[in-house]
């Protein structure tokens, strides 16, 4: 059974798509409600304010796309090197035009407001933990080496795949995530045991 879309809802994928567009500052709760033809009323109904509409997003929207993307890594139990590789390589899930919104988010807000930088640093934080939970796996089944520091590698892997998303995006290319990309996969590809 589908599950209906509410108001509520309608307005935190509205503000995602504005703030991912155009930044949290420079996004306009007057066009949010234009785009959904409803009131002032309406949002403040749901959220006290931009503010808090935005960390909803944050908390809802965009924790639950991180959450479908990096939780398939917590749970594979073979070819975990490939499985990474894999997503790495997949540039379908890039949006070179506007980036990452959980690291732009980062870069605008983290410093500026403390609400805003604990929401996103528990998003990160999750990317990191699923990763290394796979790496973890990883390790158990001998693909790769125990003296790997698992933590550390996950950190890595995250700073890198991020760096060379902002790469594409300075540069409106795909090639160039790609070309950044594949430093890391060639590092990931030597790790396995079976190619030591």
């Amino acid at each position: 059974m589908k599950i209906p879309i509410t108001t509520r809802d309608h307005l935190i994928n509205a503000a995602y798509e504005e703030i991912y567009e155009k930044g949290y500052q420079g996004a306009n709760t007057s066009n949010i409600l234009k785009i959904l033809d409803m009131n002032k009323g309406s949002m403040y109904h749901f959220f006290k304010s931009k503010k808090d509409l935005a960390l909803c997003v944050i908390n809802e929207k965009l924790k639950k796309r991180i959450e479908a993307k990096y939780h398939p890594f917590t749970i594979y139990q073979k070819n975990i090197i490939d499985e990474l590789v894999s997503m790495l390589e997949n540039v379908n899930i890039l949006n070179i035009k506007y980036g990452c919104p959980v690291n732009n988010l980062i870069q605008e807000m983290s410093p500026l407001d403390k609400d805003f930088a604990i929401a996103l640093e528990s998003i990160y934080d999750y990317m990191e933990a699923c990763i290394e939970s796979a790496l973890d796996k990883a390790v158990e089944i001998n693909e790769i080496s125990s003296s790997i520091d698992t933590r550390k590698l996950a950190m890595f892997i995250i700073s890198s795949l991020e760096g060379s998303m902002i790469t594409a995006k300075k540069s409106n290319s795909y090639q160039h995530y790609l070309d950044s990309i594949s430093v890391l996969i060639e590092y990931l590809e030597n790790l396995k045991n079976n190619s030591l």
